[in-house]
């Protein structure tokens, strides 16, 4: 797998709405219900994928360079935690004057995070380290991770336009695309599931 992974076909939400010309201020009606929705979309179809799932299918790998159904689901909790800290070290700082707005369309983020014709590696921080020790485990946290993503980006009042942060892959993209790239990144990882699942 590779960002913090879904091939072909759209993504839940068109993210034509909401980019943006400049930077600065909070987000628009529009834009929190675009990342509100991916978020929400996204992490439904992983939980759907995985319902029933027995616990050994749970832990099938097709080989030894490929994650198992749980190694991904602790991949995508890490992901969320790392944009989690990355969203509040970024606020930190002080805001840049002139903003400067990401060069990169939303709707470029999501569509190149989706793509799985292009493989990518994971960086350190958020690769599978097994610990989860339950699927369920596993599942509950990254519910949890999400419901507080979404509860975030609904309701805050942070300029998240006028941060930028460098994507390994990406390039410089606003805090706020990071949030579209974790919803992004759980329908490519929800598309990798099943493929784990319908090979093991």
């Amino acid at each position: 797998s590779g960002l913090p992974g879904a091939r072909g076909g759209e993504p839940a939400v068109s993210a034509t709405r909401g980019t943006r010309s400049a930077a600065g201020g909070p987000l628009t009606a529009d834009e929190r219900d675009q990342a509100a929705t991916l978020l929400q979309t996204s992490v439904r179809q992983l939980i759907e994928a995985v319902n029933g799932l027995p616990d050994a299918r749970w832990r099938y790998a097709p080989d030894a360079t490929a994650w198992s159904a749980l190694e991904i689901v602790e991949h995508l909790v890490r992901s969320e935690q790392a944009v989690a800290a990355l969203t509040r070290a970024s606020l930190a700082r002080a805001v840049p004057t002139p903003p400067r707005p990401s060069r990169v369309r939303d709707l470029a983020v999501i569509m190149a995070v989706t793509n799985r014709d292009r493989r990518f590696q994971a960086i350190e921080v958020v690769r599978p380290t097994g610990v989860f020790a339950t699927p369920a485990g596993a599942v509950e946290a990254l519910t949890a991770a999400r419901r507080s993503t979404v509860a975030y980006i609904q309701a805050t009042g942070d300029d998240l336009r006028s941060r930028l942060a460098d994507h390994p892959v990406l390039g410089e993209i606003d805090l706020y695309q990071w949030h579209l790239f974790l919803g992004a990144h759980t329908e490519r990882h929800t598309a990798q599931v099943r493929d784990v699942v319908r090979g093991g």
